[in-house]
Formats: structure tokens, C-alpha cells, sequence
């Protein structure tokens, strides 16, 4: 028979198994009367882009992404505390992090694990993204990337037929 507490411990244990320390991450919230909106769906694919790339000592990137109904979500990787050159994020810590502000911190905020180098930042605005995000970061709009997938499928769609 299986005890409570061994279901707990399992329970327990698995929800550690989350980021590569095993420690959930500090968090520290903004607190405003602005916009409060789940930025969770952008999670994924922001990590998985931003985790792709070395990053020099304090160097920083940010994506945004429009929700499509008047908002915004700035996201962010910082290499707050470099130890070398050409650092690259953990894409669970990022995701871990990232999850845990959303869930955390309704209007947003920063995620770190102690002793990790980088910080992630996740901060949903009123408006739509544009350019000129600050310190050189780069930033991207979901809808943009959105519009040239489908230019590029439409052209091979066109390339493929002119084939047969």
C-alpha cells in the first residue's frame, strides 16, 4: 500500500524537477495600476529563441509580442551576472522563471535562481511593439513573424505549382 506521504514526497520531488537547480526561482513583481495580461502563451517561444544564442557580459534581449487585442509582452533574458563571454541561458530556467513571475506577479516582473547568471524579465503593456527597445536589444512581434511565415509559404506554395 502507498502511503499519503509517499504521494507527497513523489508530488513534491516532480515539481522540483522543473528548472536545472531544483530550486524555484526569486521573484520580484512590478506593482502598477497598468496593464495586467497572461503572457504565458509567449513563453515557449521566446525562450526556445533566446536560449539559441551566447550572450556577452550584461548583454541583453527582448522580444515582443502583441497580444492581438490591444496589448503587448516585452520579454526579456539579461546577463545580469556574467562569469565569462559567450554565456547562453538555460531554456528550463528561462522557462521556469518566466512561468513562475506569470503566475506570481499579475502585472509582471523579474524571475532569477540564485547563483544563475541570467535574469528574465516578462512585462505585459497597452499598445503594440515597436522599435527603439533601449541598450541595443532586439525586439520582434509575434504578428510580424506571423505575417512572414505566411509570405514564405505562399511563395513555396507558387514555386511548387510553376514545378508541375
Amino acid at each position: 500500500m502507498v502511503s499519503f506521504k509517499f504521494l507527497s514526497f513523489v508530488s513534491a520531488s516532480l515539481a522540483l524537477v522543473g528548472s536545472a537547480s531544483g530550486q524555484a526561482p526569486g521573484v520580484s513583481c512590478y506593482y502598477s495600476s497598468g496593464r495586467q495580461y497572461d503572457c504565458t502563451r509567449f513563453i515557449d517561444r521566446f525562450c526556445d529563441h533566446a536560449t539559441d544564442s551566447s550572450y556577452a557580459p550584461y548583454d541583453s534581449m527582448t522580444r515582443c509580442f502583441t497580444d492581438g487585442i490591444g496589448g503587448k509582452c516585452d520579454l526579456t533574458v539579461w546577463l545580469r551576472n556574467p562569469t565569462a563571454s559567450g554565456q547562453v541561458p538555460s531554456n528550463v530556467n528561462c522557462k521556469t522563471a518566466l512561468r513562475t513571475v506569470m503566475q506570481s506577479c499579475p502585472s509582471g516582473g523579474t524571475g532569477q535562481f540564485v547563483g544563475a547568471p541570467f535574469q528574465f524579465t516578462i512585462d505585459p503593456n497597452g499598445g503594440q511593439c515597436s522599435g527603439g527597445v533601449p541598450n541595443g536589444s532586439r525586439v520582434e512581434s509575434a504578428a510580424r513573424e506571423a505575417t512572414i511565415a505566411r509570405v514564405v509559404t505562399a511563395a513555396i506554395s507558387d514555386h511548387a505549382a510553376s514545378l508541375l
